[in-house]
């Protein structure tokens, strides 16, 4: 029987004070009955451009205990985010094949 050992998070952004990340969990790892680890992912974080220009995704692990760090920043007023959607949605420009004909 595999037990949970470690929660998995990665960083979603710094605190705009800059002291410290916002973490979200994204899994769990486990510990076996024979001393092997895996880990199960909840969710599959997106990739950020490293220095060198390749994706990468970080993860860190962190004890599974009260004292957990912030999980995600706050939200900005959803009304702000609704003023600020697309008031109405245009279609886009016919092609010369005339929509859905393409020549292949």
């Amino acid at each position: 029987m595999a037990n949970a050992v470690k929660k998995v998070m990665v960083s979603t952004g710094q605190k705009q004070d800059g002291q410290g990340k916002y973490w979200k969990q994204v899994g769990t790892m486990f510990k076996n009955d024979e001393g092997k680890y895996s880990i199960k992912l909840d969710v599959i974080p997106m990739p950020k451009m490293d220095n060198n220009g390749f994706p990468s995704v970080w993860l860190s692990l962190f004890d599974l205990d009260n004292n957990q760090p912030p999980q995600q920043p706050p939200q900005q007023n959803n009304q702000q985010q609704t003023q600020q959607a697309p008031q109405q949605y245009q279609q886009p420009p016919q092609s010369q094949y005339g929509g859905d004909d393409l020549p292949f």
